[in-house]
């Protein structure tokens, strides 16, 4: 739908003033950014076409450099360089946020990071908390989303983040959308997995925390980390 088409007051840019850009999903978001769409094509579908490029979507974004987003069609190097210049201003905002780091050192308080989250959606998705050598978050970082029931990630997503930003150890999360946090064997398997990999590379998982119903399941407090 050509944004023209859309009623004046829900027009993202209007819902923004509004409702605050916290309201708004990411396709409207970034069709903000992008200001202006295509002759075939709006802005919010211009959004929709690079946030599904690929399963990491959003997560593609935010390590991408303005080459790759001039390859997207209708995205010339003036979008590509507002896209990346809205994405590495956001990026210090977050780690001038994150100068006071807090601690995590119980499985509580990793869960009610997740349980924040988590809580707004309704299809199962991935994410870890990176710490320092002290315990300290570093960041929360997004990894995979699925299907309404299962999370596929292979351990070089996992971890690729963890390695560039220096973390020590990552406290892996997942909800569970059916409510409740109790493990399936697929996701024993998958901290099994990753538990060997990060010893491989000298990150440690210190635990993995499953969200569901408003509660969780450490897998440190059930002594299986």
């Amino acid at each position: 739908m050509n944004i023209k088409e859309i009623s004046k007051e829900e027009r993202p840019r209007e819902r923004l003033m509004r409702k605050g850009a916290a309201s708004l999903p990411e396709r409207e978001l970034l069709s903000i950014i992008l200001r202006t769409g295509t002759k075939n094509m709006s802005a919010i579908r211009l959004a929709d076409e690079i946030i599904a490029l690929d399963k990491a979507g959003k997560l593609l974004l935010s390590d991408c450099v303005p080459e790759e987003l001039s390859r997207i069609c209708g995205i010339g190097p003036a979008k590509a360089c507002q896209v990346a210049a809205a994405i590495e201003f956001g990026k210090r905002i977050t780690m001038r946020k994150s100068s006071n780091r807090y601690v995590i050192e119980y499985a509580d308080q990793a869960a009610a990071v997740f349980i924040s989250e988590f809580n707004h959606l309704s299809h199962e998705a991935l994410k870890v908390i990176l710490t320092d050598t002290k315990g300290r978050v570093i960041s929360v970082e997004g990894i995979a989303e699925g299907s309404l029931n299962v999370v596929n990630v292979l351990p070089r997503e996992l971890f690729r983040t963890a390695v560039r930003r220096n973390a020590f150890a990552i406290i892996m999360g997942h909800n569970h959308p059916s409510g409740d946090p109790s493990p399936s064997k697929a996701d024993i398997a998958l901290t099994e997995r990753m538990c060997k990999a990060g010893e491989m590379i000298g990150i440690s998982v210190a635990d993995h925390i499953i969200i569901g119903g408003g509660t969780y399941y450490s897998f440190k407090e059930n002594k299986i980390i």
